[in-house]
């Protein structure tokens, strides 16, 4: 099988960012740096990403979407643009589990492997949509919303090294400060290009979305408790 063409889409931090990939190697991409954006600029991106790889449209083999947790408004953008490529040009759409995205930046940006990965993306006062997962992209803890304190992220980093990790998490900083087993990134903003192996892997496995029914994991029916 040759490689596929997917265009990953990814509009879940409030943020947006379209790459193009070949198999697992990054065609090209663009980043719109401005928050709240992706109803103006979510398909400029995706053309200019299409005319700089001089690919036609009928040759992308499928789309992939940053599926969940995040900002409702622009996974609600992301995924309606998502299906309706998927749907006119009649190819597979692939879901991209966000916090697994989220993984695989902090993986690259690191260097390093770590027994847990925690992303966490802002859900107002002390919450947070959060979850573990280990090396081998397993969940300790499935995505839901927490609400976050000391004796929650104690708990969490007992015998282990973990990894806290998200954007604009500044009001947890306070929680984190002197915790010698964890390492604290407030500064990974997923990328698309980012979605590019897990959306490859998915595509060899012909893991695809029905594209009438699919709706992001917005997670917000579940409430704040502590596990």
């Amino acid at each position: 099988m040759k490689s596929p063409y997917i265009l990953c889409i990814e509009t879940s931090s409030g943020y947006c960012s379209v790459a193009l990939s070949y198999g697992n190697t990054l065609v090209s991409q663009a980043i719109e740096n401005q928050k709240n954006k992706a109803a103006d600029k979510l398909n400029l991106l995706i053309d200019e990403v299409m005319n700089e790889s001089k690919l036609k449209f009928k040759e992308l083999d499928a789309i992939a979407i940053s599926g969940g947790p995040g900002s409702y408004t622009g996974l609600r953008i992301g995924v309606s643009v998502a299906k309706g490529l998927a749907y006119a040009l009649e190819i597979p759409l692939i879901h991209v589990e966000t916090f697994l995205a989220m993984k695989a930046q902090v993986e690259d940006q690191c260097k390093s492997e770590f027994d847990r990965y925690i992303p966490m993306i802002d859900a107002r006062r002390m919450d947070a949509f959060t979850a573990i997962i280990n090396s081998q992209n397993e969940y300790i803890l499935e995505p839901q919303c927490l609400t976050i304190d000391e004796n929650l992220i104690d708990k969490w980093s007992e015998n282990y090294r973990i990894v806290i990790f998200g954007h604009e998490l500044d009001k947890f900083n306070i929680l984190l400060q002197n915790k010698v087993s964890i390492i604290y990134l407030n500064n990974i903003n997923l990328e698309a290009k980012c979605m590019m192996f897990l959306a490859n892997d998915k595509y060899l496995k012909s893991q695809f979305e029905d594209i009438a029914y699919y709706e992001p994991k917005y997670y917000k029916n579940f409430h704040s408790s502590r596990k």
